[in-house]
């Protein structure tokens, strides 16, 4: 069947409508999130059918409803540094995780690991996420800022 525009913002295709790439982005955003497909369909406008199947088009699962807890992340990390991001069902298995939901974090897994830091305001040791990331949760507040901050 030929395409047919039915209006400027819904290409139809064989009677589907066609993903756009902020849908796309919105759905891995989503699932990332720990979102379940019932609820990424419903935000989407779409069948939970239509967004397991682009799931699995862009190389991933729909992750389970519980998503991925802050414990999970930090031994990818730790994984991912041993074994490199190419190993990822090795990364998988260790896991307890799809290959698929694996490489679907991935997608959005920071180039530079996190690292202990020292705060520039109080000097407490804190987890930080990049090289622009150098006060800790309680300065960033202003719960621990010393004076002249």
């Amino acid at each position: 069947m030929s395409k047919q525009v039915m209006s400027r913002n819904d290409l139809v295709d064989g009677g589907r409508r066609v993903w756009t790439r902020a849908e796309q982005d919105m759905l891995v955003e989503l699932a990332l999130a720990g979102h379940v497909a019932e609820e990424i369909a419903r935000r989407l406008g779409r069948t939970r059918t239509a967004v397991g199947y682009m799931a699995n088009r862009m190389g991933g699962r729909m992750a389970h409803p519980g998503g991925w807890t802050p414990e999970e992340e930090a031994h990818l990390g730790r994984l991912i540094a041993r074994h490199g991001v190419r190993n990822v069902r090795v990364i998988a298995r260790e896991l307890g995780r799809s290959a698929d939901q694996v490489n679907l974090k991935l997608l959005h897994h920071r180039a530079a690991p996190a690292r202990l830091r020292n705060c520039m305001a109080c000097q407490t040791l804190f987890r930080s996420e990049g090289a622009h990331h150098r006060l800790c949760a309680d300065c960033r507040r202003g719960d621990g800022l010393p004076d002249g901050w």
